[in-house]
C-alpha cells in the first residue's frame, strides 16, 4: 500500500519508526565496536608479552580501523537524528498550514455571507438591494453570468 506524502500522520508515523529501528540497530553496532576495541587492545597486549611486535602492531592498526568506524557510526546516528527531526518539524509546519489555508477559506466564506446584512444601502428598494447582493457576490467570486 502506497502512502501518500500528504499525509502528514503517516510520514510522522513511518519516519519515527524508521529512525527508532535505525538508531536501535547503529546503537548495537557501536556496542559491538566497542567490544571488538576491547579484544584488540588485549590481544595487542598478549602479542607484546609473548614479542610478537608485528602482529601486535597490526592488531592496533585494526583497532585504530575500528575505532575510525565507530566515529563514523557515531556521526551517521547524529545525521538521521538531525534529519528525523526536520521532517518532523516539516510535517507539524504542513499541518499548520493546512489549518491555516482551511480557517482562511472559512472566514472568507463566512465574511461573503455576512457581507449583505453588514452593508448599508441607500436605498431600500428592492433594485437597490439587489445591486448590493450582485456585488457582494462579484467580491467574494461568487458571481457567474
Amino acid at each position: 500500500m502506497a502512502v501518500s506524502i500528504a499525509d502528514t500522520t503517516c510520514v510522522y508515523l513511518i519516519v519515527g519508526c524508521d529512525a527508532v529501528l535505525i538508531s536501535v540497530r547503529l546503537v548495537q553496532y557501536r556496542e559491538q565496536g566497542i567490544a571488538v576495541l576491547a579484544r584488540e587492545t588485549e590481544v595487542a597486549k598478549q602479542l607484546l608479552k609473548k614479542g610478537d611486535k608485528k602482529r601486535a602492531a597490526l592488531t592496533l592498526k585494526k583497532k585504530k580501523y575500528q575505532s575510525q568506524l565507530l566515529d563514523k557510526t557515531e556521526q551517521q546516528l547524529f545525521n538521521i537524528e538531525q534529519l528525523t527531526n526536520s521532517i518532523e518539524f516539516a510535517a507539524v509546519q504542513q499541518k499548520v498550514f493546512d489549518a491555516l489555508k482551511t480557517g482562511t477559506g472559512v472566514l472568507q466564506s463566512k465574511r461573503c455571507r455576512t457581507a449583505p446584512t453588514t452593508t448599508t444601502t441607500s436605498d431600500s428598494s428592492p433594485h437597490a438591494i439587489r445591486r448590493d447582493a450582485m456585488r457582494c457576490a462579484i467580491v467574494c467570486g461568487l458571481y457567474r453570468d
